[in-house]
């Protein structure tokens, strides 16, 4: 009754959060927190939620992957975002909403300029072995030139440029 009545919401969600231990309050309380965009709220319960699933419970992918897109879009964090995105690939690589967030962020980060070439390279370094492992190629070369804008030591560029070249080279047989 308290969530029809607009100013009411703030005192539905106060009591929600009361008893937010509850299964069936928990769940409203996220509907109306993410209705009413009151995002920092939602992102505390998610923290509290996660903390309280197994380590290898398979809600927690899910989750994580719900605080990396808040904090992406609606916090204004891309760090976190990177945090939460790793966390879900840690117990799933092929977690798609995850591999998108992280690479939509790539592309984000860039337009935004030299500011974020640390987080960048951190993001690389995340999805290289995932594309590895699935063969995507493109993909691959493309966190690869990401990696070497950072401050990696000569060991690890030559490295780095050796794959490249490698993937390079099975492109050009495939093509």
């Amino acid at each position: 009754l308290l969530e029809k009545e607009e100013r009411a919401v703030g005192v539905a969600i106060t009591a929600y959060q009361e008893v937010s231990h509850l299964e069936l309050a928990r769940g409203r309380l996220l509907v109306l927190l993410e209705r009413e965009r009151r995002w920092e709220e939602l992102y505390d319960l998610f923290v509290e939620i996660v903390g309280e699933l197994d380590d290898t419970s398979p809600e927690r992918v899910e989750i994580h992957v719900k605080m990396g897109e808040l904090a992406q879009y609606h916090l204004d964090n891309p760090e976190l975002a990177w945090i939460h995105f790793r966390e879900a690939l840690e117990q799933d690589s092929t977690q798609q909403r995850a591999l998108k967030g992280l690479a939509s962020m790539l592309t984000d980060l860039h337009e935004k300029g030299p500011t974020f070439t640390d987080l960048r390279v951190k993001i690389a370094e995340t999805l290289r072995p995932i594309y590895q492992r699935m063969g995507e190629t493109r993909r691959l070369l493309a966190v690869e030139q990401i990696q070497l804008e950072g401050d990696g030591g000569t060991s690890k560029r030559f490295q780095i440029l050796r794959s490249m070249a490698r993937q390079s080279a099975d492109l050009g047989e495939a093509a």
